[in-house]
């Protein structure tokens, strides 16, 4: 009988240290996956009011990191890796408006430019408009589409 009791204290100690490290694991995803929420509610944020490039650099590398750790815990992120990949081709397209100096030298449309557009296949943007136009134009899709999602 008193073997029984330890056998049965032994396996209910298996059990519930089994279940302590299986909701640890859930809770520690959960810690992750709120820190992508948070980096997205932060970049959103930060559109409404206005941002500068550098600022919208770091938060775009901030997602991205948040994304990563939620990876390697294999959350489901692509919800979220949707999300990146638009704030990321934003950003792209607003870097290389600043290294041409804002297309004034380039009227006719970057490279990135065209991959983005042809990427996100947006189909209503003025071709005859210059480059700068176009590429805001891009720019300001990509945030509103981020924004729904």
């Amino acid at each position: 009988m008193k073997t029984a009791k330890i056998a049965l204290m032994i396996v209910m100690s298996v059990v519930l240290i089994f279940l302590a490290g299986f909701w640890y694991g859930h809770r520690q995803g959960n810690a992750e996956l709120k820190d992508v929420r948070n980096a997205s509610s932060d970049m959103r944020a930060a559109l409404k009011v206005g941002v500068n490039l550098e600022d919208y650099r770091h938060r775009v590398q901030t997602l991205a990191a948040a994304i990563l750790r939620a990876e390697e815990n294999h959350e489901d992120t692509k919800r979220y890796q949707a999300l990146l990949d638009d704030y990321q081709d934003a950003l792209d397209l607003w870097s290389d408006r600043i290294r041409s100096g804002g297309c004034s030298a380039f009227p006719e449309l970057s490279n990135s430019l065209r991959h983005v557009i042809a990427k996100h296949q947006i189909k209503s943007i003025c071709s005859g408009c210059g480059c700068e136009y176009v590429s805001r134009q891009v720019e300001q899709w990509l945030w509103e589409d981020a924004a729904g999602k």
